[in-house]
């Protein structure tokens, strides 16, 4: 699946990303020091956990932050249809940092598959920013035609992030999710047998099986 979408072709049909300018990154209100920069909850989540579950991730991510380029991560569509998330091809240099938007579509699949092809979209990412040549959207383009496979006009793939988002799946099978809550130290008075309070005990004087149970006959 063609998950890296380019945003700008080469005579400018395809304007699919959003312009987004100096003014609009100093809004930003992402105050991490990360060069991943995401404001959403759900998907500030799944970064997060890629970082805690997946060494392959947690290096990518840092790759990037030893980078001049941020990336900012949101919901959106894809100019592909069926891909789950792509990398606009629009590179925006502003005071010599470059900036790349990533959309992740609302479609469902495992929480797992999500985190995988949010890496898949950071390694290309890294593609670009690993690459001080490259500038601004024409140079991306130029990078992906020589680095990449075209699956039609108006997208790219590239071997790496196929293996990095493989690599990833990996490693969160073998660091499974922990869902399940630490039971409380002090449990219910009603729950426990053994707590004075729970009206079950039998040396509860209120049980009427306690024979010190004034109700007791």
């Amino acid at each position: 699946m063609w998950r890296f979408a380019w945003s700008w072709g080469l005579v400018g049909l395809l304007a699919l990303a959003p312009d987004f300018g100096a003014t609009a990154h100093a809004r930003d209100t992402d105050a991490s020091t990360s060069h991943v920069r995401v404001s959403e909850p759900e998907l500030t989540g799944l970064v997060q956990e890629g970082i805690a579950r997946s060494a392959t991730f947690r290096s990518l991510t840092q790759r990037i932050d030893g980078t001049d380029g941020f990336v900012y991560l949101r919901s959106g569509a894809c100019s592909i249809g069926a891909a789950a998330a792509c990398l606009m091809l629009k590179v925006t240099d502003v005071g010599g940092a470059r900036y790349l938007h990533i959309h992740v579509t609302r479609q469902l699949t495992r929480r797992d598959h999500r985190i995988a092809i949010v890496g898949h979209e950071l390694q290309h990412a890294n593609e670009v920013l690993s690459r001080q040549w490259v500038r601004n959207t024409k140079d991306a383009y130029a990078l992906f035609t020589r680095i990449g496979s075209a699956g039609s006009i108006r997208s790219f793939e590239t071997d790496d992030a196929q293996r990095i988002e493989g690599l990833i799946a990996a490693e969160l099978a073998h660091q499974p999710e922990r869902v399940a809550r630490r039971r409380s130290p002090n449990p219910s008075p009603n729950r426990n047998p053994l707590n004075p309070l729970n009206p079950l005990n039998p040396l509860n004087p209120l049980n009427p099986l306690n024979p010190l149970n004034p109700l007791n006959p």
